[in-house]
């Protein structure tokens, strides 16, 4: 791969899917980099021909724009009277927040949660103390540098005065690479959401904790407010606790569970890639789609597996095929079809069970393959503001979305104001009636302040 910044090369035998090659590039700050890549293609065995390209799957240029580095600057467990700060650094140092509500005045200083004088390469602070219903403005500092957000400094508003929240502890232990090292210092990032429309719809605002000594972080889930902090965030246990452990050089981890399974919530290993997502698969027919890039590429016996190890009993995987349905019997060799992120499936089952898939998460956009006529498709987004059946009639040449809803097809018509229902399920499945054919970019809604 050349670049602005040189060329690298790996060897190996690479795959797109089973085993993507894996580049690593030191980009060069302030400059925008032109990528091309060059590989050696086997057609058949043995023999070779070498492709060079500048573009992806869709035509696009290979750029990545470089510009100076500055920690991604977090603001959670935002309440009335106190609000958390964390960040990641590329070296461990001794951190602070400089704040005041006159930003030509930051007069007041807060410093880590473990300590004043508390080393490491995740900080984590939280201010306390302050008054509600006010606009704070604070810059970060790591060492000897100062972030003040491009001059700007950074800023937030807390929330107003509520009743005091229910109790409701989550907790869980968070552990590096090998699987036994306790990770301790890591930041883990709590967001709270709705998946069966009850109670508040979307997203709580987020919530964060630190991973002790001990390799435990805990929070109160009854602290989470909703987005404009007015009050707090309804939720049942229908509803879904996303967690990303960040442990900077440590690396990373995403895992979403139940709110009934989040005391104690399975140990998070962190694995620099991989996320871990539950598809909750009902007795009978279930329609379900990929939420993240699978580590393994699935095909349709492969599923049957999968789920069946993990204590499922499933009998039957049918995808919308050539205007039709298509399916695969468990356990028979025909028919194994490919099982593909963004398009989506259904599943029969003899009992209730769990699906745990491990994957890569996907951005804020996939693209889909889309016929004319019916097409079946799955949305591996995760939104802050959930994506409606008229976000998809604004950016596909669609006339209608249906659901798999209660054992029966629920539709919205576009351009119509009823049943614009939340597709905030991921791993579920969706039919769109399409007018044109092409592949489409489909991407999150922009929240509105």
């Amino acid at each position: 791969m050349a670049s602005e910044a040189g060329t690298v090369a790996v060897n190996g035998f690479f795959d797109a899917y089973a085993n993507p090659a894996r580049v690593a590039i030191n980009l060069l700050p302030n400059t925008t980099h032109h990528l091309e890549v060059t590989g050696r293609v086997e057609y058949a065995p043995g023999c070779f021909y070498t492709l060079s390209t500048t573009k992806d799957r869709y035509g696009n240029d290979l750029v990545i724009a470089q510009q100076t580095a500055r920690p991604e600057v977090r603001v959670t467990n935002v309440r009335d009277t106190s609000f958390t700060v964390s960040w990641l650094a590329d070296v461990e140092t001794v951190s602070e927040v400089r704040y005041g509500t006159d930003p030509a005045n930051l007069n007041q200083t807060a410093y880590d949660d473990r300590g004043a004088g508390t080393s490491d390469d995740t900080h984590h602070v939280t201010l306390q103390g302050l008054t509600p219903e006010t606009t704070y403005y604070f810059d970060v500092v790591s060492g000897s540098t100062t972030d003040d957000n491009g001059g700007a400094h950074y800023s937030v508003t807390t929330g107003p005065l509520v009743d005091l929240p229910t109790v409701d502890t989550i907790y869980g232990q968070v552990f590096k690479e090998d699987g036994t090292t306790l990770a301790e210092g890591t930041i883990v990032y709590i967001t709270l959401r709705d998946a069966d429309g009850g109670d508040s719809s979307g997203e709580a605002a987020p919530l964060s904790a630190l991973v002790d000594s001990s390799g435990y972080w805990y929070t109160n889930l009854g602290n989470a407010r909703t987005a404009d902090l007015s009050g707090y965030f309804d939720y049942t246990d229908g509803d879904w606790v996303l967690l990303k452990a960040q442990g900077a050089a440590d690396g990373l981890s995403c895992l979403a569970v139940a709110t009934t399974e989040d005391t104690p919530v399975v140990p998070i290993v962190l694995n620099l890639y991989h996320c871990t997502w539950p598809i909750y698969i009902q007795l009978g027919w279930n329609h379900i789609s990929l939420p993240l890039v699978p580590v393994t590429p699935y095909t349709a016996e492969g599923v049957c597996d999968e789920i069946n190890r993990q204590g499922g009993d499933v009998v039957e995987i049918d995808r919308w095929y050539a205007g039709g349905w298509d399916g695969h019997i468990c356990g028979l060799p025909f028919n194994d079809f490919d099982i593909e992120l963004g398009s989506d499936y259904f599943i029969k089952s003899n009992t209730v069970s769990t699906w745990t898939i491990e994957g890569y998460e996907v951005a804020t956009c996939v693209w889909l393959d889309i016929q004319i006529g019916w097409n079946s498709i799955g949305i591996p987004l995760l939104c802050p503001s959930p994506l409606t059946p008229e976000d998809l009639c604004q950016q596909l040449p669609i006339t209608e979305v249906d659901r798999w809803y209660a054992s029966g097809w629920d539709g919205h018509i576009c351009g119509l104001p009823f049943n614009n229902f939340p597709i905030d399920e991921i791993g579920k499945g969706y039919f769109v009636k399409a007018t044109a054919a092409g592949t489409f970019r489909v991407c999150c809604p922009v929240p509105v302040d």
